[in-house]
């Protein structure tokens, strides 16, 4: 018996152990996925609300939930209750919260719309920037919040994109450093990204040069009209390929290169050439673009299922409803995760939860069982969210009448 391989064998050898590697993953995945078993939260635990907006995990651990009736707090066993109390600045400034971001000093900002509250995680104390929330038009709307560094945030409105300076007592100066050119237009987002900033409204991007003092040089403006094609949606960047991916709201997406002076079109994506024969339409009215770890971006579609394009083979599927048990849940998708094992996992309107393993095609889909403890207990589901020891969060939109708790959680049995 000899100890060494031949180059064929050796070849072989690889070929076997891949092999079981991939058995390995998709039973795991399957076993997984087979042995999906949700915790309800039920109001004896202290949340009492039937519908959750947001939710975010702070660095502490706790679970932070945003309702259209308070704030609540889980810390594994309990909620705690956080509303507003006319004349008390140390509450929430609105009890309807739709946005929670947490900051580099472990404060939160919990976004209502008639404006923002803050929380200090180390103090548990609120305050409420009075002078800022004062200047918000009604027409203000607020739509993202990033931070710099420990002092400066960038916060972007439907009208107007600020600058905010906190100082050693977190007190916020703010200064207005663009504000939209017509009063009919709206901001989208925004994100900046190698000393350049991207501003995103219907019309145009518009790229700046991020100068002294964080404040914004004009750099150039792509518009719709330029590109003779339709009002945009949103875009994404692509940290690892320098890519930015700019949708607009039918059909098309245009790829750029950044690693430019002026960013190149390298590509227009018609998304149309994507869909199933039997899907596709004359405007495929595209939602929302996002870009998940493994390159693959994720195009929202109004009412026809979800896109997956990924950037780097140029390989696409898409994913809609039909009457096969295997298919996609709804046509209507809210949300999208990639979970550490690497399934997917889709929140979508009227049809529950959708699983994709993408060594095993078919969906598994989740939903409610009236008989089941164990399931979803509702088909709407309006958020998820993975916190940091993987389990999985699903914030449910339910009717005011019914008594099916709004939030449920799922742990892999095998972590």
């Amino acid at each position: 018996m000899h100890l060494f391989f031949t180059r064929n064998e050796w070849k072989e050898m690889n070929r076997i152990i891949l092999l079981f590697l991939f058995l390995c993953c998709y039973i795991s995945s399957h076993s997984q996925i087979k042995n999906t078993r949700f915790d309800r939260i039920y109001d004896i635990h202290g949340l009492n609300q039937n519908t959750v907006g947001c939710l975010h995990q702070d660095k502490s651990g706790f679970l932070w939930i945003g309702t259209p009736n308070g704030l609540f707090r889980y810390n594994g066993n309990e909620f705690k209750s956080f509303i507003h109390q006319p004349g008390d600045d140390n509450t929430l400034l609105n009890s309807s919260i739709d946005q929670i971001y947490e900051d580099f000093n472990e404060y939160l900002w919990l976004v209502s719309n008639t404006g923002v509250s803050l929380y200090d995680l180390n103090k548990e104390k609120f305050s409420t920037p009075k002078r800022f929330n004062n200047q918000l038009n009604t027409d203000e709307r607020i739509l993202k919040i990033e931070a710099i560094n420990k002092e400066e945030l960038y916060l972007l409105t439907t009208k107007k994109i600020y600058l905010i300076k906190v100082d050693k007592d977190y007190n916020l100066n703010y200064s207005i450093i663009k504000s939209v050119s017509n009063p009919h237009l709206i901001y989208r987002t925004f994100s900046f990204y190698k000393g350049k900033f991207y501003l995103l409204d219907y019309s145009k991007l518009d790229v700046f040069n991020i100068g002294a003092d964080q404040k914004l040089d004009h750099l150039y403006s792509i518009s719709y009209q330029d590109l003779k094609t339709d009002t945009f949606s949103s875009f994404v960047i692509s940290k690892e390929e320098d890519k930015l991916f700019l949708s607009t709201r039918y059909n098309l997406i245009y790829e750029y290169e950044l690693n430019w002076e002026k960013i190149k079109l390298v590509d227009t994506i018609d998304v149309n050439n994507f869909m199933d024969d039997t899907q596709k339409v004359r405007q495929i009215n595209i939602i929302k673009i996002e870009l998940d770890r493994n390159g693959i971006l994720w195009m929202k579609l109004m009412a026809n299922g979800i896109l997956a394009f990924d950037i780097n083979s140029r390989k696409s599927h898409h994913y809609y409803h039909t009457d096969e048990k295997t298919s996609i849940s709804s046509n209507i998708v809210n949300d999208v995760l990639l979970d550490a094992s690497g399934l997917y996992w889709f929140g979508t309107g009227h049809g529950s939860i959708s699983i994709l393993n993408p060594f095993k095609k078919p969906f598994h889909n989740i939903s409610n069982n009236y008989y089941r403890k164990q399931s979803l207990s509702s088909n709407l589901v309006n958020a998820l969210y993975i916190d940091k020891n993987e389990k999985l969060w699903v914030g449910l939109l339910t009717r005011g009448w019914t008594s099916v708790n709004p939030i449920i959680s799922w742990k892999n049995p095998k972590k």
